[in-house]
């Protein structure tokens, strides 16, 4: 990864590299070997599963929110 960033600044002085796909990759690599004993590549469609789970509950909780928030004004009334 280090050498891959050192080669697009080696022909400039100076460059911006987007370096936070690579630092993701990195720590759910980590992430995944210390939970599970496999790389990031066996274990990616798990992290998407478990990202979908994750949107889907915020998603659920603010509709809740939005709907008891509607029946605390209603009842105020």
């Amino acid at each position: 990864m280090i050498e891959q960033w050192k080669k697009m600044v080696n022909h400039q002085e100076s460059c911006e590299v987007d370096v936070w796909p690579e630092l993701q990759k990195l720590t759910l690599d980590i992430i995944s070997r210390a939970a599970f004993g496999s790389n990031y590549e066996e274990g990616k469609r798990l992290f998407e599963l478990q990202k979908e789970l994750i949107l889907f509950g915020f998603g659920s909780y603010a509709d809740l929110v939005h709907s008891r928030f509607q029946v605390l004004i209603t009842s105020l009334r």
